[in-house]
């Protein structure tokens, strides 16, 4: 079973690079972009459907319950397919997104709709690795490969038990360690991946917002929504040269402090700032450079009423 699914990973991996093989090799550089928007919009309604249903935004429909219309086995297939296509999914996702950083097409109209339907996609798989990661998740709760019931050999078949109540009890068992064996490797895998995903995302979003034409506002709009971390976003920003609205840089007059931080709130002593990473922290204005105290004064100033 274990060789199985190392060939299939092997032979999943063989399959994206000849498709790139063959795109770069086969097809034009204005006919490259158009041949990967037909291939992208189908298999990425398809995931995202995947992702949805194994990591509900609510936590009511798990896929993981037991089912009591079906007999123990087939449950614990049915949650042991659902982990191991959750996983191949954004083992996929993390190949493909490694390898569309690289890709360089002619500067067309398929090429702006594909930027803006792969980072919308990459947005929604990093969206759903943090909904399905579980901030409780036990990591040092045992899990057991084989149990021991009653006296029963440990690891015997539920079928081998002719007491209904006992066999009952003992599939209860079997099914909570399994449940819990399944969790672990989602939780473990998801863990690992959300500190791939977001760095090839932040390559990825950089190499093609960064190639003409321009989507500057698209971009800072897209991060907005999907409320992308404040520090990564000032990552890409400060790499495409865009204005990041609110922060600045910050210094003290001794200039042993400098920070890019943007300002929440202020009183005639006291400035309240937000860094790029979202911690927030007060400092005295009088600590500050002139610069940056005449720029909490400005801010403090009423605004001018406009006439209706």
């Amino acid at each position: 079973m274990r060789f199985l699914k190392m060939f299939n990973v092997f032979f999943t991996v063989l399959f994206y690079i000849a498709i790139m093989m063959f795109v770069s090799i086969t097809m034009s550089e204005e006919t490259k972009p158009r041949y990967l928007l037909s291939v992208l919009k189908e298999s990425q309604e398809k995931t995202v459907v995947s992702l949805c249903q194994f990591f509900p935004e609510t936590k009511e429909d798990k896929l993981n319950d037991y089912n009591p219309q079906k007999t123990y086995f087939e449950n614990i297939k049915h949650i042991r397919t659902n982990t191991d296509n959750i996983i191949q999914i954004l083992y996929e996702a993390r190949l493909e997104l490694a390898t569309y950083i690289n890709i360089q097409p002619s500067n067309c109209d398929d090429y702006v709709k594909i930027r803006s339907a792969l980072s919308k996609y990459y947005l929604d798989v990093l969206r759903y690795i943090n909904l399905g990661i579980d901030p409780k998740h036990d990591y040092n709760r045992e899990i057991y490969l084989n149990i021991g019931y009653k006296g029963y050999m440990p690891g015997i078949s539920p079928e081998a038990i002719e007491n209904p109540v006992d066999r009952k009890e003992y599939e209860k068992i079997l099914w909570d360690n399994d449940v819990l064996a399944n969790e672990r490797r989602i939780q473990t895998y998801l863990m690992d991946i959300k500190t791939i995903i977001p760095e090839l995302l932040n390559k990825y979003l950089i190499a093609s917002y960064s190639r003409t034409p321009r989507a500057d506002n698209e971009l800072v709009e897209l991060l907005e929504k999907y409320k992308y971390p404040a520090a990564e976003k000032a990552k890409i920003f400060k790499a495409l040269n865009i204005p990041y609205k609110g922060f600045r840089e910050w210094r003290t007059n001794d200039g042993l402090l400098t920070l890019t931080a943007k300002l929440i709130s202020a009183d005639k002593n006291e400035v309240k700032l937000e860094k790029e990473d979202g911690k927030k922290f007060t400092i005295e204005i009088a600590y500050l450079r002139k610069e940056d105290q005449d720029y909490v004064k400005k801010q403090r100033e009423p605004k001018p009423k406009t006439s209706p």
